[in-house]
């Protein structure tokens, strides 16, 4: 992965190149210049209309971020916990990442609003540059079954939430409410002392079942999430910048 990074570090249309090799999954982090790489073509294989572009739709472009993880480094592994300084074992093979996707993917099926309040959300917290799970945040994983722990709360006492044609004005409305009222659940009303997701993806009290997974430990600023592929792990165990979110 290091010798790819430092290849990657010589390409004049690598804008920004970081290796974060500490975080539980390893990744490659890249900003690319697509102006600049696609004027590095052929003119007749050129992508863009360089002479007719403006100048909003070039910056858009000379801005691409790009993730790179690789299959064969999802393993199980040592980290230690940036906040607490205690090492855990990281099950991060490509097994459970997969049991993960699709564990996403049947939740969408059954949730209209999830894939396209995960997307927003994820683009917001971008623009405050609070995406970055190594620096204590929360991962995109973990954002997901947030999302889902809302929707779930939030279709018992209305069912109908997400009944409406995507794409309508009603649907629309309700999308924007629903995130109005995630930020409002997350960012005022929710206390990581008193509450946590649980494996069923679903809002939970119980503090001691917490204590006996051994899910409740570091400040309160860290989130419990539980894994529903893997009930004895916390997704939300590194976020001890949640309060900053």
């Amino acid at each position: 992965m290091e010798r790819i990074y430092g290849r990657l570090d010589a390409l004049e249309w690598i804008e920004s190149n970081m290796l974060i090799d500490k975080a539980s999954v390893p990744v490659i982090k890249l900003v690319i210049n697509l102006v600049k790489l696609d004027k590095l073509r052929d003119e007749a294989d050129r992508i863009f209309d360089h002479e007719n572009m403006d100048k909003e739709e070039i910056n858009h472009y000379k801005q691409l971020k790009i993730d790179l993880i690789f299959n064969d480094i999802l393993r199980s592994r040592q980290v230690q916990d940036p906040y607490t300084g205690e090492m855990y074992t990281e099950e991060g093979d490509s097994q459970s990442t997969q049991k993960c996707a699709e564990y996403i993917k049947k939740e969408i099926a059954k949730h209209a609003f999830l894939k396209p309040l995960a997307i927003i959300l994820k683009k917001y917290l971008a623009l405050k540059s609070l995406n970055s799970p190594f620096q204590g945040t929360m991962s995109s994983y973990g954002l997901v079954l947030m999302l889902l722990a809302l929707l779930k709360d939030l279709t018992v006492f209305n069912p109908a939430l997400e009944t409406f044609p995507v794409g309508s004005q009603l649907f629309m409305v309700n999308l924007g409410k629903t995130f109005a009222h995630f930020l409002l659940v997350f960012g005022e009303q929710y206390s990581t002392q008193h509450f946590c997701i649980d494996e069923n993806s679903e809002f939970s009290e119980n503090q001691q079942n917490i204590q006996s997974l051994g899910l409740f430990s570091g400040p309160s600023s860290v989130l419990q999430v539980t894994d529903p592929i893997d009930p004895a792990n916390n997704v939300g165990r590194q976020t001890y910048n949640f309060n900053l979110v």
